[in-house]
């Protein structure tokens, strides 16, 4: 079975809420960074 693209790695934040936008930002960007399944296109 293929892995959730919800948890690719524990995150350095999961302690706590994440709100600000560039926190987000930077998640996908780390997700991105691990998990093949989000196409980045240029």
């Amino acid at each position: 079975m293929a892995p959730s693209i919800a948890q690719p790695r524990p995150m350095r934040r999961a302690d706590r809420e994440v709100t600000s936008p560039e926190e987000i930002e930077e998640i996908l960007r780390a997700c991105d960074d691990a998990s093949p399944i989000r196409m980045r296109r240029a």
